[in-house]
């Protein structure tokens, strides 16, 4: 049986943090995690799926405020989405976007979007997701190291958004206010 379940990151136990490295690097082998068990910088929660105590996906969840054009909008962070090769096929991936939109309508208040980075977009927008382009800024980070600001229309990737109470994406210059998932 497959159990989907929602973990702050400060929760995350010893044998989780060493399962999602394994995870991480896995799905991501053109990235060096070395033992971390994230990219960038730690999520704030993780959405978390297990079948008989055994971690086979994972998504980081990543609360902050962005700005859109002139306006700041809440944003909801998918990051990391992974899911081991051979459980693809088995709907882990739709359950753990599933338990990301409750969360998102259940605090609908405080959140104006699902926001993500992927180079498969024809996968999220069987699920609402959007393509969204726009020139970005945002804070280089790489291997805990700040490499200043970035401003540039990036194109070889694509950033989605969900909508969550029809707030409208409007402006074409997102400042992500810190660093790119």
């Amino acid at each position: 049986m497959i159990e989907i379940s929602f973990v702050p990151e400060f929760q995350i136990s010893e044998k989780d943090s060493i399962a999602i490295n394994n995870l991480v690097q896995k799905s991501f082998p053109e990235v060096d995690y070395k033992s971390r068990d994230y990219f960038k910088q730690t999520p704030h929660y993780r959405i978390l799926a297990k079948e008989n105590d055994t971690l086979i996906g994972q998504v980081g969840l990543d609360y902050r405020v962005m700005k859109l054009g002139n306006s700041p909008i809440k944003v909801l962070g998918l990051i990391d989405i992974c899911i081991y090769s051979r459980h693809r096929e088995n709907g882990i991936g739709e359950k753990l976007l599933q338990k990301a939109d409750k969360l998102s309508l259940e605090f609908s208040e405080r959140i104006d979007f699902l926001f993500l980075v992927t180079n498969i977009p024809n996968y999220f927008e069987k699920y609402g997701f959007r393509r969204v382009e726009t020139t970005t800024t945002w804070l280089k980070i790489h291997q805990h190291k700040n490499y200043g600001v970035g401003t540039e229309k990036i194109d070889d990737t694509h950033f989605m958004i969900k909508s969550i109470k029809d707030k409208k994406w409007e402006g074409e210059n997102l400042d992500l206010l810190g660093y790119m998932y």
